[in-house]
């Protein structure tokens, strides 16, 4: 019978590699709910980066401005558009503004600053204040300029814009550095390689306290789905785990319920970890085992009842001489010298006869019974007078009283009528040990007496 395969992996690795997975599968989960957070939060909240841009942009042909998408440098709704210095538009992107207007848009990347603030009602220098502040190196403004308008946005007096008499309020939105949506703009100059001046004018969507709020508390949800999705992982994965091992158990399950009707030899090709191969290998080993004991079991049989034929055969002939000593003692014909010789026959007869009924040999009661079938087979008469006669001669001889033998006798009558065969104690007594009866001392030494002097001995053959 041959060896099954085992694969090269224990069932630790088995287990390890299975653990990878779920840990791989809930990893990659959560890495794409956090992709999907991510794209929905570039929208809510873009994360502009203009210095990129305007690294980009400053170092382009102006051929291949055009194709610039400021979108992915400044967010979804971002947009530019770049003149040259005489004011002629290189891509003006949807921006209508005039070149002179962009002037008052706010310098990227510079201290310089506007403020646009409403004065109150009646105020003697006008309704709006126009301040110019220029941040030092550590931050604290410094201001450079004022302008007063009234209402309508006209000039009434300052010391800014000189050349200009009134401001829309599109042009005072671009001083507080807003388009007409709400956008954030911001405006570059630089030098092309040439040494041609341009200008960049960008907006893009800049993200209030609303849209940060959102962003958060999705967030806070993106934390507490991570507990389902660890649970569902995990949840598929003890199926799949399940499933794994049941498929490689049911060659071992399948092997053990159709044994012994079948054989195992399907478990030699078994594959699985180390630790399931050694059980199917253990498995062949014990049903070879098994196999080779049945043999045996019925090698010993056939010997068993070869023996017992034979043996019925044998003990006919130590019987009848038994037979023929007892009547030889019987009818006075054996020399005196040769008595002991021949009650040591019946006597080793009479102890195998006891030991065949059940009878255990330890108990006074056997040996009792022993010198009884001496004394009944010499003298035939003991039984007469079986408590006048026979149990005082049995007690003379073992030294004790007849009481004691008469109790021991029945004692270990009892006890072989107990454990005896049921079919010798029916062949011997006409009754066995299943019918709620049991002889008495007096016909338990009779019949054995008689079966020793008659019987042939084929009641155990």
């Amino acid at each position: 019978m041959g060896s099954c395969v085992g694969k090269k992996k224990s069932l630790f690795r088995f287990l390890a590699a299975n653990y990878v997975y779920f840990t791989a599968l809930t990893l990659t989960v959560m890495c794409l709910f956090y992709l999907g957070f991510t794209i929905w939060q570039r929208y809510t909240v873009p994360a502009a980066d203009p210095e990129e841009f305007i690294r980009r942009i400053s170092g382009m042909k102006e051929e291949e401005i055009p194709g610039l998408n400021a979108e992915r440098y400044l967010g979804r709704g971002a947009g530019m558009a770049v003149f040259d210095s005489d004011g002629t538009p290189i891509f003006d992107g949807g921006f209508d503004a005039k070149f002179s207007e962009t002037e008052l848009i706010p310098d990227f990347g510079s201290g310089r600053r506007f403020f646009v603030a409403g004065l109150p009602e009646n105020a003697e220098n006008g309704d709006w204040l126009i301040t110019e502040a220029q941040y030092g190196g550590e931050g604290e403004p410094a201001i450079t300029g004022y302008l007063f308008l009234n209402e309508g946005g006209e000039r009434l007096s300052g010391t800014l814009f000189a050349d200009r008499f009134s401001f829309s309020d599109r042009q005072l939105g671009y001083l507080r550095g807003r388009t007409e949506d709400g956008k954030r703009i911001w405006k570059y100059d630089w030098a092309d390689e040439n040494g041609e001046g341009r200008r960049l004018v960008f907006w893009m969507q800049e993200a209030g306290i609303r849209e940060y709020r959102a962003a958060y508390e999705a967030f806070n949800v993106l934390k507490w789905i991570f507990i389902p999705v660890y649970l569902g992982c995990a949840l598929l994965c003890i199926r799949w785990l399940d499933r794994r091992t049941k498929k490689l158990l049911a060659p071992l399950n399948d092997a053990i319920l159709s044994f012994p009707e079948q054989s195992g030899e399907r478990l030699e090709s078994y594959r699985g970890p180390e630790e399931f191969a050694q059980i199917a290998r253990n498995f062949l080993k014990l049903e070879k085992k098994l196999q080779e004991s049945e043999e045996e079991r019925r090698r010993l049989d056939r010997e068993k009842r070869r023996l017992f034929a034979d043996l019925s055969h044998d003990l006919k002939t130590p019987v009848t001489v038994i037979s023929g000593y007892a009547r030889a003692l019987q009818d006075n014909m054996v020399p005196k010298q040769e008595r002991q010789r021949y009650l040591g026959v019946i006597a080793k007869r009479a102890e195998r006869l006891l030991s065949d009924l059940g009878m255990p040999s330890h108990l006074k009661g056997f040996a009792y019974l022993k010198t009884a079938f001496e004394l009944c087979m010499e003298d035939p008469e003991e039984m007469d007078g079986i408590t006048k006669r026979l149990y005082p001669d049995i007690a003379k001889e073992h030294k004790t009283s007849p009481e004691k033998v008469e109790h021991a006798i029945r004692h270990a009558i009892e006890a072989a009528w107990r454990r005896g065969d049921e079919r010798k104690l029916r062949k011997i007594f006409g009754y066995g040990n299943t019918e709620g009866s049991r002889p008495t001392n007096s016909e338990f030494i009779s019949r054995l007496t008689k079966h020793l002097r008659n019987e042939s001995g084929n009641y155990f053959s």
